[in-house]
């Protein structure tokens, strides 16, 4: 069953393309446009540490990955959960980053330099971001938006349990997309090298909700099963054409 959470992802974007929010110094920040030309850090700073010949994956493009393994992985689903609700989870759950940056999981203080915050301080940041998108929206969708942000809080929801293992297995499949669209430049040991973290963090499996999941991401996080996808081998079935799918790349 494909149930439309991508497209309604991209249609809650597409309604906020001229939606503006005023920043902790009072520059005017198009929503939008912060987030195709926002990079996702944890892959960035990656690709800095390691000087990679790649272009960085922008937030926007996270957003509406998520969308697409909502439906790609719909059946894993519980069954109460609500295609428009997750949707709007997906679109407003990192939109606090376009007024506070993207502070990158799993990720040394080393590493992510001048992206770095403790939790406590990011978890204030982006209250405070929050509640400027927030008031900028309209009253229905300002609705749903707090609804959304409410469910993201209560980790015992299953619809929420849901959301946190499609958003902790897009950055490994996006890896292993990466490697789909650059194989004919990538120098893959290097690749692998600057991207091991991803295929270590232990958080990945622990948000699988049921046993398919857990073998799906117990082959993405094998180093062996990257080479061996980057030098012709089939991906896993399960991933349908989610890793030929167009990035959006900030140069």
């Amino acid at each position: 069953m494909h149930p439309g959470v991508a497209d309604d992802v991209a249609g809650i974007l597409t309604s906020l393309t001229n939606l503006t929010v005023l920043s902790a110094d009072h520059a005017i920040i198009r929503v939008v446009d912060r987030l195709y030309s926002l990079p996702r850090t944890g892959k960035a700073v990656r690709i800095d540490n390691w000087c990679l010949p790649l272009s960085k994956q922008s937030l926007a493009d996270h957003l509406l990955a998520l969308g697409k393994l909502a439906d790609l992985f719909w059946d894993a689903a519980p069954a109460q959960c609500d295609p428009r609700s997750l949707a709007v989870m997906i679109a407003f759950h990192d939109l606090a980053e376009v007024l506070v940056g993207d502070v990158p999981d799993f990720t040394t203080a080393d590493l992510a330099g001048a992206h770095f915050r403790t939790a406590e301080d990011k978890a204030e940041q982006e209250r405070w971001a929050n509640q400027r998108v927030l008031e900028a929206l309209s009253d229905d969708l300002r609705l749903e938006a707090e609804q959304a942000l409410t469910l993201l809080a209560d980790t015992d929801n299953e619809q929420t349990r849901f959301f946190h293992m499609l958003d902790k297995i897009e950055p490994i499949i996006s890896v292993w997309r990466y490697i789909n669209h650059h194989r004919e430049t990538l120098d893959i040991n290097v690749f692998l090298e600057a991207m091991s973290d991803f295929f270590t963090n232990p958080k990945v499996i622990g948000t699988c909700i049921n046993e398919e999941t857990r073998e799906l991401i117990t082959q993405l996080q094998s180093t062996d099963a990257a080479r061996a996808y980057f030098l012709g081998n089939k991906a896993p079935s399960m991933l349908g054409a989610i890793l030929t799918e167009p990035m959006h790349y900030i140069e």
